[in-house]
This record gives C-alpha cells, sequence and structure tokens, in this order.
C-alpha cells in the first residue's frame, strides 16, 4: 500500500501502531551463576585483608578529616572556609582517639566481608556481594557503638 502524499512528500501510514508493543516480546534470559567458589584458605585471607584495610584506615582517618578541612577552607566561600577550620580542627582532636577509631574501621571491614562474603556463598550476584558489603560495614560498628553505650 502506498502511503497518501502531503505537499508532495511521501507521508507514513498511521493506521498501525507501530510502537505498541504487540510486535515486540520481551525474552528474559535466565543466566544461572554459580556461587563463587573459594578455599576456607582464601576466604581467610579476603577476611584479614577487609580487617587490615579497615583499621588503617580507621587509623588514618584523624589525617584524612585534617587535610579535607584544609583544602576545604582554601575554596573561595565562606562556608566552605568554616567548615574547612572546623574539619581541621576536628581531625586533630581525633588523634587522641585514633586506637578507638582503627579499632572501629577494623570491626566495619570484619562485619563487611562477613556479609559480603555471605552473599557470595548463596550465591549472590556482585551488586548484591557490594550492597551487603556496604551494609555490613555500616551496621557492625554501629552495633559495637550502641552496644557500649547500652553498657554506660
Amino acid at each position: 500500500m502506498v502511503a497518501p502524499r502531503f505537499q508532495g512528500e511521501l507521508v507514513e501510514d498511521v493506521t498501525k501502531p507501530r510502537f505498541s508493543g504487540e510486535a515486540v516480546q520481551e525474552t528474559k534470559i535466565d543466566i544461572p551463576t554459580p556461587p563463587v567458589q573459594k578455599t576456607p584458605i582464601q576466604r581467610a585471607v579476603q577476611f584479614g585483608e577487609s580487617v587490615l584495610g579497615g583499621t588503617i584506615i580507621g587509623a588514618a582517618t584523624p589525617e584524612l578529616v585534617k587535610y579535607a578541612g584544609k583544602g576545604m577552607a582554601k575554596l573561595p566561600s565562606p562556608l566552605a572556609k568554616a567548615t574547612g577550620y572546623g574539619m581541621e580542627a576536628a581531625g586533630n582532636l581525633m588523634k587522641t582517639q585514633r586506637g578507638t577509631a582503627a579499632a572501629t574501621g577494623g570491626l566495619g571491614g570484619a562485619t563487611a566481608d562477613i556479609a559480603g562474603q555471605s552473599v557470595e556463598i548463596a550465591g549472590g550476584l556482585p551488586p548484591a556481594v557490594f550492597a551487603a558489603e556496604m551494609a555490613g560495614g555500616f551496621v557492625g560498628p554501629q552495633f559495637a557503638k550502641s552496644v557500649t553505650e547500652a553498657v554506660r
């Protein structure tokens, strides 16, 4: 069928809907992903790396906060300067609690890795493993803080 002409140009036949979804069928491909197979030694090494990494980051937190504050204080905004000076002072005060920050970082690394490996063993996909690690990293130190406050 020839489409009608409009001022000398061919116009598309719109009597049949083109994108109604009738002609397009979505096919879902189910690709099973086997659980990640790691030896107990590999899992222990991964756990140790997570704890060590969390401990190092926790111990370095005072300097990270202090230098982030110095960088922020150099921005041309009065609010940024005030925030930067506050962060710099907080970094200096945090140096007295370096051990606590290191322990909290190690605990966060441990709980993050345990959560991630649990999802990994259950056959979770990498985004789910990552989400579990993020949640575990937050929950562990917060739980420890809640317990300490309850004991006081």
